[in-house]
């Protein structure tokens, strides 16, 4: 998984990618979640179509540090996020 820019502002990129930045043929973006330092759900959105990348406003959320948790139809992946609006 990939996200960006990070510290973000304004809109995050996630994309399912390996390390040579191919994208996974058998992962796809089923569900985003987003979590402030207490694990509250900020943000959340489902996919239904097989997506590899998306883009998500993160504008009207405070700057801190937050957890981006991906689902891809197996298993979910986390990593830490800095908003600064």
């Amino acid at each position: 998984m990939l996200a960006y820019p990070n510290p973000a502002s304004g809109n995050l990129t996630i994309e399912v990618q390996d390390a040579t930045g191919k994208a996974l043929v058998d992962n796809m973006i089923k569900e985003i979640q987003l979590l402030d330092k207490m694990g509250t759900v900020v943000f959340r959105q489902q996919y239904g179509n097989d997506l590899k990348k998306t883009t998500i406003s993160i504008g009207h959320l405070k700057n801190d540090v937050y957890t981006l948790r991906i689902f891809n139809r197996k298993e979910w992946t986390s990593q830490q996020i800095i908003i600064q609006n």
